[in-house]
């Protein structure tokens, strides 16, 4: 998104700003949201396999593995949309702050996006001016969400029900 200028840079940033645990923080989300996921894959692949091999005797043909594999992904990725949307919102609720920090130590970027030579104080709505005007106004500093229920929570508040689901569709 910009504020890292690769891999290394990224990890260097981390390290420093967060120490070595912020190379973990998003981990036991991922697993709470990848554990899942494998779960309902193998089994619906599983499943469906059986339903449309027409011999179980003999290894299942290229066309159904391709359809049961996609299927369960399909059927995967529906039933865990749910997690993945709040492992979402817990992963990039320091976002902004990384952006900030980035602004701190590079006081004469612009933005990118807009190719606008003037600092991003001065406006604009690309991520670097909004977290620099956020910076300034004090509204980055701690996490936004307590944890994985405060996030679900928030999610179903702003959005309702059908929030927790948003993103369903690109997922499939």
């Amino acid at each position: 998104l910009g504020h890292y200028e690769g891999t290394g840079h990224a990890i260097r940033q981390i390290v420093r700003h967060e120490g070595l645990a912020g190379l973990y923080r998003s981990f036991p989300i991922t697993l709470l949201t990848n554990l899942p996921y494998g779960m309902v894959m193998v089994s619906t692949n599983e499943y469906l396999r059986e339903v449309l091999e027409s011999d179980p005797t003999k290894p299942p043909d290229l066309p159904t593995s391709l359809l049961a594999g996609s299927g369960a992904g399909m059927v995967a990725a529906a039933v865990t949309t749910p997690l993945d949307r709040v492992k979402t919102r817990l992963q990039t609720q320091r976002m902004g702050a990384a952006i900030a920090i980035t602004l701190q130590e590079n006081q004469n970027l612009a933005c990118e996006k807009t190719g606008a030579a003037a600092p991003p104080s001065v406006g604009g709505s690309c991520p670097k001016a909004v977290a620099e005007r956020a910076m300034l106004s004090g509204s980055i500093g701690t996490p936004k969400y307590g944890g994985l229920s405060d996030a679900f929570h928030s999610i179903i508040r702003e959005e309702g029900t059908a929030g927790v689901f948003r993103g369903g569709g690109p997922r499939l």
